[in-house]
């Protein structure tokens, strides 16, 4: 299974914030890859000066071999007719710029 991942304009709220340093980006794929270590993630980034889109840059393949539980995760997922079910998201994550906890933003 391929992910990608581009573009990210940062809202001017968290563009304001002074306590946020660096950003990356963590994939939740229906949950297939719990576990995983490292967890699907962009490299981190700083939020540069707002003028242009920050490129996070994701491409990042998840293996999912013939008859496992994320095979049979991922085809139950297509086959539904309930969007949610289907559902990948995107986490963005900032870590404090004074050395405090990192958070989702």
């Amino acid at each position: 299974l391929w992910v990608e991942g581009g573009l990210l304009e940062l809202s001017a709220k968290a563009q304001a914030d002074a306590t946020v340093g660096g950003l990356w980006v963590e994939v939740d794929l229906l949950g297939l890859q719990t576990g995983a270590q490292p967890p699907m993630r962009t490299a981190t980034l700083s939020k540069g000066d707002g003028k242009r889109p920050l490129d996070f840059a994701l491409e990042s393949e998840l293996a999912v071999p013939a008859g496992s539980a994320a095979e049979r995760a991922l085809s139950v997922a297509l086959a539904s007719t309930v969007e949610e079910d289907a559902d990948v998201y995107f986490l963005l994550h900032a870590s404090a710029k004074t050395g405090g906890q990192p958070r989702q933003l």
